[in-house]
């Protein structure tokens, strides 16, 4: 165990002994110029707000020092290239080009990297705003004073952003002596988020002037929550024409493109069979649109609320299902006797359906398991935020009898409340042989992992040990979370008539592709035939293997369109899943009954 102490100590020493080096080094050789440039891009103002424990100079130093580095490397590889190697002086030339562009993006990034960082700030601390509103909200009912406010706010896990400015005023309180007021508005003053600022500025001064701060809070808590809705509204307009443009570049991109390949494939070049469209296929089917696929994923997780509980389960079943996948494809082919392919044998129109079949097998292998964990986890938080809402207006009612706030936990353990039911009831359990209140709901919240669920019966918690509970106190918290129950749901409600179009995208692209393909094949075969000078040299087995191409591409695409239905639904990357088994086994259903239909109308097919 010393050892090994010894060795990590060691380690951390000559990470800061290489940092220092580097930042010596950087400030050495390029500390005029690192200076002009935070003055002329004026990155001090984002580092500061992106709360980055940097100097501005010795940041732009260092940026400069790993461009300049970048370059240099990248330098030395060209002069490599150009004076030992054969190679055609374009290749030569595109290697320096290489070199120059990587330098430029190091550049680039790391001067965009401060406004990145200040932005994720700004996004994860408004997401949880008003959680954190509403806490000291109910905080301020109960008395508590700001700095207790914050420590409570520093030790809870509910919160990440709001705890991470939490931990940071706390710092300036313990370690540099300011006082509580002071410390809020330190951070207040260099954050980005608007919204937050504001509502902390005006809290201290509150507390400075000796105004009335819950009169304050609860204004300011309810702006909060008409913004966040107004927000919530605008975000699901958004998506939308994220998905409307993901739509129409999945359907009118993918046509255009398969026609323009498909046609490269048929028209010969030079006199020789055009089969460069198969490569332009494969190239757009594998590489570009699974490229747009995450693009459009990024994109709309930019755009959502942020949480700070992630359901990591399902991609961790995703990382094993994947060689499960891989195993079930290499099996199934030898097995359906789609392996012909690979091994340039003539090919059938039964071989490119036994072949649509095994990938779309392969595809619902590897999306199974994390649908089915998914499903799992969503089984337990169905319908958690009405009903907590409603348990909480009954809270509210109950405690104005008198009752104490944990007699009127258990006396509402006998009404059905839904999924929250048994939550209830294991909570009241608790209280009756005498557990705290605290101990009773993390008992009860175990294994649970829905943020919504967790922050506000956290909040619950500390409204009852801090404030007591009050009648007034439980009204305002069953206020809060009705509220934010209904924003959630309605945004929901708003994103769900988009989760269609890529259905009906998947389906238009499953038949068109296969129809365009045999239409163009079919239009050039009549061409050749009447003796128009147009011949394309093209065999049953190239017309084939265009044929695969675009059905097995449309099943891969329309798996990848699933999982843009299960971020636009849920918000949730890991529901789409589910929504890609779906639409891998109909557009595989589909695609199997156009070639069926159509298929033995391309000549030379059977």
């Amino acid at each position: 165990m010393t050892s090994q102490l010894i060795r990590r100590k060691t380690e951390e020493a000559e990470k800061i002994t290489l940092s220092v080096i580097v930042e010596r080094l950087s400030l050495l050789l390029f500390g005029r110029i690192a200076a002009k440039l935070v003055k002329g891009f004026e990155l001090s103002r984002p580092i500061k707000e992106a709360a980055m424990e940097v100097f501005p100079v010795v940041y732009a130093a260092k940026l400069l020092f790993y461009t300049f580095t970048t370059f240099a490397i990248g330098f030395i590889i060209f002069i490599f290239v150009y004076i030992l190697t054969p190679l055609d002086y374009i290749v030569k030339l595109l290697v320096l080009v290489f070199s120059i562009v990587t330098a430029l993006l190091v550049f680039g990034i790391g001067l965009s990297y401060p406004y990145i960082k200040r932005g994720a700030r700004e996004k994860s601390v408004e997401s949880e705003l008003p959680y954190f509103a509403a806490y000291m909200t109910l905080m301020a009912f109960g008395g508590a004073a700001p700095e207790k406010i914050i420590e409570k706010v520093a030790g809870l896990r509910v919160f990440k952003a709001l705890r991470e400015e939490a931990m940071r005023i706390i710092r300036d309180i313990k370690v540099f002596g300011m006082d509580p007021l002071t410390a809020i508005e330190r951070n207040a003053y260099d954050h980005p988020s608007r919204t937050y600022r504001e509502l902390m500025l005006g809290y201290t001064t509150t507390v400075r002037t000796g105004g009335d701060v819950l009169h304050y809070l609860e204004i300011k808590t309810s702006d909060i929550f008409r913004s966040y809705a107004e927000v919530l509204r605008s975000l699901a307009d958004k998506i939308g024409l994220v998905v409307e443009a993901y739509i129409a570049i999945a359907i009118i991109g993918t046509l255009s493109f398969y026609i323009f390949f498909v046609v490269s494939g048929i028209i010969p070049a030079a006199g020789q069979p055009g089969m460069g469209g198969l490569a332009g296929i494969l190239l757009y089917t594998f590489i570009l649109m699974p490229t747009l696929t995450v693009l459009m994923i990024f994109i709309i997780d930019s755009s959502q609320p942020k949480t700070p509980i992630y359901h990591r389960e399902p991609y961790a079943w995703l990382i094993l299902s994947i060689p499960l996948s891989i195993l079930v494809f290499i099996l199934l082919l030898p097995l359906s006797g789609a392996v012909k392919i690979f091994l340039g044998a003539p090919l059938g129109l039964g071989d490119v359906i036994n072949l649509i079949v095994v990938f779309s097998l392969s595809l619902i292998t590897a999306s199974l398991p994390p649908a089915y964990t998914f499903i799992s986890i969503s089984k337990k938080i169905r319908r958690l935020h009405h009903t907590l809402a409603e348990f909480m207006r009954d809270l509210a009612e109950v405690r104005k009898t008198g009752l104490s706030p944990e007699k009127s936990i258990i006396m509402l353990s006998s009404r059905d409340y839904g999924a929250l039911t048994s939550i209830v009831r294991r909570i009241a359990g608790a209280l009756s042989v005498g557990l705290s209140v605290e101990t009773a709901i993390k008992r009860a919240l175990r294994g649970y992992r829905d943020w919504f669920l967790l922050v506000n019966m956290r909040i619950l918690i500390d409204a009852i040990d801090v404030g007591g509970g009050s009648p007034q106190m439980f009204d305002t918290l069953a206020r809060y979370v009705s509220s934010l129950a209904s924003f959630i749901d309605e945004l929901r409600r708003r994103l769900r008539t988009y989760a269609f179009m890529p259905y009906f995208g998947s389906i238009l692209i499953s038949v068109s592709s296969v129809v365009t393909l045999i239409m163009l094949v079919q239009a050039v075969s009549g061409a050749e035939l009447e003796g128009t000078g147009l011949a394309t040299g093209l065999t049953a087995k190239d017309i084939t293997l265009l044929l695969i191409a675009t059905t097995v591409g449309s099943v891969f695409n329309s798996w990848l369109m699933g999982l843009i239905v299960g971020k636009v639904q849920s918000m949730m990357t890991a529901a789409g899943f589910i929504h890609a088994t779906v639409l891998a086994i109909v557009t595989m259903l589909i695609s199997i009954a156009t070639l069926i239909f159509f298929g033995p109308q391309l000549p030379g097919i059977s």
